[in-house]
């Protein structure tokens, strides 16, 4: 090692560097440790390390030991620990969630009330088959059964309901418009041909009690009758006309005892009974011949 240039004063030799030096490495201190001669796993044994450091294999028996315990974390809530009764005393829950006893109480208050739910409909209000709710005066009510044939029949804006027996005058006046409207139906031969404005075809009759039926479908009065004739008629035949009665829902005779009839064109009105109704059926009550009914009308 030596200077590169000449010192001369003994304070050339207090501020030389250590750069002006010669002839020296970058590394010239290899008795230190630097980065690269510090970090190696060598130098850093488990013989040099603290004891209480372990190993990668001591470590790896620790975690497995730890795993093998039943329940290791013993200061922490599991379910075994959390799901007791005496952990949720009522003194560290809400305040709004009420004991057994509260529940019994307030559940008994509410049973005893007469209507505890008055923004439904009491079923005890509707005490025998056929019984309908209606809103009365105050609210919500019972409207009985009516009688058998009878039909709820309104009274107007602040009125209630009620059940009125179907009478003469309530149906409309039938006219032949009326009983041309529905093509008839029955148990005769062609039976709409009884309604159906031409006299050329006919329903024809070959046995007692074949009828043809016209459903005026509405409610009219009736109290006139006529058909037409037709030569190949045979007047030893018989039939009536019934009516069927709203009040009683069941068949009734109307006109009876109607000879066959023989003149080919229309036959005067007849007067029978007023009644009301919404169908009538023209019937064979007795059979001499096949029976030949071309065109009938019954009206008010």
């Amino acid at each position: 090692m030596r200077i590169s240039t000449v010192i001369s004063d003994i304070i050339q030799i207090i501020n030389r560097s250590h750069s002006d030096l010669q002839n020296l490495a970058a590394d010239d201190h290899t008795q230190y440790l630097n980065v690269a001669r510090h970090d190696l796993a060598a130098r850093h044994p488990l013989s040099v390390l603290d004891p209480l450091v372990c190993s990668e294999a001591e470590a790896d028996g620790k975690i497995t030991a730890h795993e093998g315990l039943a329940d290791p974390h013993t200061v922490y809530l599991n379910v075994a620990r959390h799901d007791l009764a005496a952990r949720h005393p009522l003194s560290v829950l809400d305040p709004l969630v009420c004991s057994e006893a509260e529940a019994d109480s307030k559940i008994a208050t509410h049973a005893a009330a007469a209507d505890p739910h008055t923004v439904y409909v009491l079923r005890s209000i509707l005490t025998t088959q056929g019984d309908i709710f209606i809103r009365g005066a105050a609210g919500v009510e019972r409207l009985g059964i009516g009688a058998s044939g009878y039909f709820l029949k309104s009274q107007g804006a602040g009125s209630n309901p009620v059940w009125d027996a179907v009478v003469s005058g309530v149906g409309i006046e039938a006219t032949t418009d009326d009983f041309r409207a529905n093509p008839a139906t029955g148990t005769s031969t062609d039976p709409s041909q009884i309604n159906n404005n031409n006299t050329a075809d006919s329903t024809s009759f070959t046995a007692v009690d074949q009828y043809a039926e016209v459903n005026f479908k509405k409610v009219v009065c009736i109290k006139r009758w006529r058909r037409y004739g037709m030569s190949s008629e045979n007047s030893g035949n018989r039939y009536k006309i019934q009516y069927y009665n709203l009040s009683t829902h069941t068949w009734v005779d109307w006109v009876t005892d109607i000879p066959g009839y023989t003149t080919v064109a229309w036959s005067n009105y007849s007067t029978a009974t007023e009644v009301l109704t919404d169908k009538i059926r023209w019937i064979m009550t007795t059979h001499a011949a096949t029976g030949y009914i071309p065109e009938a009308d019954v009206v008010f």
